[in-house]
């Protein structure tokens, strides 16, 4: 009987782009143009900094390039900060709470520039990464296990997967080598769900960039010749089991070949925890509907599920953008006096606004049982990331505002992705350059080497 490893590995390697539906190669070239903004928007994160300056210590080698900067660095390395870089405004798009994005997109194009393939090689290496990604994903958080089992993030343990299975099938690796490279990424998971948004660090740039560095690695390993075992993911002491308590081998593999799970992809339309993104949306719809105006606000309740949402109850003030970004408090009460939430709510001096902290001390919150029946995003589609907000005014009035599917979850239109990129882009590139690239991304099936995207990027 075959691994779940092979299984995979036999979808992966039989995968071309006239197999793939329109409808996913439309949503990977949105995802693609969403994420070179990730990475342009990125760039001057703090973390972000650290790595590239670690990565650049011993100077430029040929490989391939930082996007964004223009110097050049191994495969591997670029891999690894295009990706972090991608991470460090968490505005990565994401599928069963895995950023299926962050670990494909940056892998492909570094990857996809030194083996100088072409648009359509592209889109089949990032379809075939995350329906890998998307799927491990499944498997490892069944149910949300990754919030209560052994302390691991569905993003970090499933990352790598994702990442090997993109550059896998852009080195084009037979079916035996891919699926060592599997074994090998697999086996090199990582990501304390502490890292990720529980501490006062924001780690999970670094361990979703070290994710891709080891698909990378793991692929050129393969091809070199370097074994690993072929049921890496369902054996005892194996990938699942170190993971999650309560996974579910059989989801690694659900329908291949028959369902495409990238045609379900969320995107992130504000740069924080998705879990905020329905408090946002309601604050902002009662601001807009009722003409609210923060200073007769008197108190703000934020009806919240038990457990799920944990991560996001801060009582105490930021001091970082990583804590501004999980704080349900302070980014819903930016959200009111600012009428939006973009990329500049989250800049250093917005910390030090009294105003917002102020607001935001008058946020209440309530766990509420049903909110949790109707929260759906760690398994099947269609997602619901639900959250009710109600703002009592000093008048005596009150407004109620219940949200299932937050802008991103619902229906993401290329309007909205386009906006998104450009803000980000404009803060690096000329408009002309920008305007390039979109074009490029919407036309990608059509590009002849990937090298010409990545080079768009350089300012």
């Amino acid at each position: 009987m075959k691994s779940a490893t092979q299984v995979i590995s036999e979808f992966m390697c039989n995968l071309s782009f006239d197999k793939i539906p329109k409808e996913v190669v439309d949503t990977i070239k949105n995802c693609v143009l969403d994420s070179v903004g990730n990475i342009l928007g990125g760039l001057n994160t703090s973390e972000t900094k650290a790595i590239r300056s670690a990565v650049m210590v011993d100077g430029e080698c040929g490989g391939a390039t930082i996007l964004g900067i223009g110097k050049k660095v191994s495969v591997a390395n670029a891999a690894l900060v295009n990706t972090a870089t991608h991470e460090g405004l968490d505005f990565t798009a994401a599928g069963a709470d895995t950023g299926v994005e962050t670990n494909t997109i940056p892998v492909a194009l570094a990857v996809g520039e030194k083996e100088r393939v072409d648009g359509k090689a592209l889109i089949t290496a990032i379809t075939a990464g995350i329906e890998t990604q998307w799927r491990i994903a499944m498997a490892f958080d069944s149910k949300g296990s990754a919030f209560k089992q052994k302390g691991f993030y569905a993003s970090g343990v499933a990352g790598p997967w994702g990442s090997v299975a993109t550059a896998s099938k852009i080195v084009n690796l037979d079916k035996d080598q891919t699926t060592m490279a599997l074994g090998l990424a697999g086996s090199q998971a990582l990501g304390p769900i502490y890292c990720a948004y529980r501490g006062t660090v924001r780690e999970k740039v670094l361990f979703m960039g070290m994710g891709a560095y080891t698909g990378v690695m793991a692929t050129y390993m393969a091809k070199a010749g370097l074994k690993s075992p072929v049921d890496i993911i369902e054996a005892d002491g194996g990938f699942l089991s170190c993971f999650s308590d309560l996974s579910k081998v059989d989801m690694a593999t659900w329908k291949l070949r028959e369902e495409y799970m990238s045609k379900y992809i969320c995107y992130k339309l504000y740069p924080c925890c998705r879990y905020t993104h329905p408090y946002i949306d309601a604050a902002l719809n009662i601001r807009r509907q009722h003409n609210v105006k923060p200073e007769d606000i008197a108190k703000i309740t934020a009806y919240v599920p038990p457990e799920v949402y944990s991560a996001t109850l801060k009582d105490w003030r930021p001091t970082e953008a990583m804590h501004a970004q999980f704080h349900l408090g302070w980014t819903v009460a930016a959200a009111l006096i600012d009428g939006g939430v973009t990329i500049d709510t989250y800049e250093e001096e917005r910390l030090d606004d009294p105003e917002i902290w102020e607001l935001a001390q008058k946020v209440e919150y309530v766990e509420d049982s049903k909110l949790k029946a109707r929260f759906k995003y760690t398994e099947f589609p269609p997602f619901t990331v639900p959250g009710d907000l109600a703002i009592r005014m000093k008048d005596g009035n009150e407004y109620l505002e219940k949200i299932d599917q937050p802008r991103g979850v619902a229906t993401t239109t290329y309007e909205d992705i386009y906006e998104k990129f450009e803000k980000q882009a404009r803060k690096v590139l000329p408009n002309d350059r920008v305007k390039k690239i979109a074009e490029t991304c919407r036309n990608l099936e059509q590009l002849r080497d990937v090298g010409d995207l990545v080079k768009l990027t350089t300012p």
